[in-house]
């Protein structure tokens, strides 16, 4: 099997376990999703800069640097896209249409980078849209499964979130360019070192978060950070060496691990769908794996 494959699968487990921390850390009611973001992100950065210290520093291209200007604006305009699309519209109608990243990425890994598809592997991305897609639709909202595109003219949020994966697209062929132009290891540090910017002055405007607040949930909030740190270094190590849209696919994988490892099946609550879903995408993930 593909080493990129390997990480990918991996980065797909640590994304899986930084959900279920990120969930618990949510829980704490002292602290809003300013302060989440931001927890999560500075607990990321040692993670990032051991690595990077340990592996080494590499010989950066100037390219690096435009690319790095490029995308820090694209990040935050995807961000806030995000955030005020979650404020203004029911998540029953925004989180299926965020299954069209991997399609977003394809198309953009296409023009960008030059990465074509085989029908097979065109095919195999679908399943993983499809999964995703169905993974998040709310069949209690509505039975039509084109219910969130129907209201693309009504609901604001939809279309910020198409916008979302439209920035997307373009961000992660370009954060491969980068990876090229140093290391996957450099670029994690350096690139969510400077994203952590605006995440610090979103917390010091609208967090309002106390030292103490923050301790109550000490153990989850560390969880959280070291495995992001291993999730964006595993996922940008897989990145360096295989195609974007396959990495990106594989790592969705971590949504469907969510559910399995948060006892969603456990509840009782929408097995059935949860299954369906599940066997689609992991045919998807075979597809790949066994033509990558």
């Amino acid at each position: 099997m593909s080493s990129w494959i390997v990480l990918s699968l991996l980065s797909a487990v640590f994304g899986a376990i930084v959900n279920l921390a990120t969930k618990q850390v949510s829980n704490n009611a002292k602290l809003n999703e300013y302060s989440v973001a931001w927890l999560r992100t500075v607990t990321t950065l040692p993670v990032l800069w051991i690595v990077l210290f340990a592996k080494g520093m590499p010989i950066v291209d100037s390219r690096f640097w435009l690319l790095l200007f490029i995308m820090i604006p694209l990040e935050i305009a995807g961000t806030l896209c995000y955030f005020k699309a979650i404020k203004i519209s029911p998540l029953s109608l925004i989180t299926p249409v965020t299954s069209l990243n991997i399609l977003f990425i394809a198309i953009g890994a296409y023009f960008i980078l030059g990465e074509k598809l085989t029908i097979v592997h065109g095919a195999a991305l679908l399943l993983f849209v499809l999964g995703i897609y169905v993974l998040n639709f709310d069949f209690g909202v509505s039975k039509n499964i084109f219910y969130p595109f129907s209201k693309l003219t009504k609901e604001k949020g939809v279309l910020l979130i198409l916008l979302f994966c439209l920035i997307v697209g373009i961000i992660v062929p370009f954060q491969k360019m980068a990876i090229l132009y140093s290391s996957s290891q450099f670029f994690a540090a350096v690139y969510f070192s400077i994203a952590a910017i605006p995440f610090t002055f979103l917390f010091l405007t609208k967090g309002k978060t106390k030292l103490k607040d923050m301790a109550m949930s000490g153990k989850a909030i560390l969880v959280m950070g070291i495995f992001n740190g291993l999730f964006l270094f595993t996922g940008t190590k897989a990145v360096s060496t295989g195609k974007v849209t396959f990495v990106a696919a594989i790592i969705s994988l971590n949504i469907l691990l969510t559910i399995i490892l948060s006892g969603t099946f456990l509840k009782g609550k929408g097995i059935l769908k949860h299954f369906i879903a599940g066997i689609i995408m992991v045919a998807g993930a075979a597809i790949i794996a066994l033509n990558p």
